[in-house]
């Protein structure tokens, strides 16, 4: 690093916590699919620390609890539903409860998904297709046309 570079940078305080906020979602709620691990479990925790209440939603409870009780010991503020995608009910009583919990919807993230199973192609049996294109394809259209309803419902503070 040369001398211009880290001027621009501050200095490093000891008593900072490992991930500083900028409090950039202070007072806004998100629903996020898919956070019972990996990259929804991750953004969960920095929606979180950065000031909304998140609800996560996934098809493990176990997995929901865990993160949600992270977020929580951290000093957020989380709640969880189970959420199967390829299920159009519980996705939309998943919207349903943001909205009881919170008053409105202001975020989603729809990152739940199903992996295709590896191997070739023309393999591919029909009803593994199927299932693929219920949840990765009809689930996450049914999430998104219930969460821009709650958004637009919670005087039109989300954006699509």
């Amino acid at each position: 690093m040369d001398n211009a570079t880290a001027q621009l940078r501050p200095a490093a305080d000891e008593g900072a916590p490992a991930h500083p906020s900028a409090h950039l979602l202070d007072g806004k709620v998100a629903l996020i699919t898919g956070a019972g691990r990996g990259i929804g479990a991750a953004a969960a925790e920095v929606f979180a620390r950065e000031g909304a209440a998140v609800v996560l939603t996934a098809r493990t409870e176990s997995q929901l609890a865990d993160v949600t009780e992270r977020v929580r010991a951290a000093g957020g503020v989380a709640d969880h539903v189970v959420c199967d995608l390829a299920d159009g009910d519980t996705v939309r009583a998943a919207v349903d409860r943001v909205v009881q919990l919170h008053g409105r919807l202001d975020v989603a993230i729809d990152n739940g998904a199903v992996p295709q199973r590896p191997g070739p192609f023309d393999r591919m049996p029909d009803e593994a297709l199927d299932h693929v294109y219920q949840v990765n394809f009809r689930g996450q259209w049914i999430a998104m046309a219930a969460e821009v309803a709650a958004c637009a419902r919670g005087a039109g503070r989300g954006r699509s």
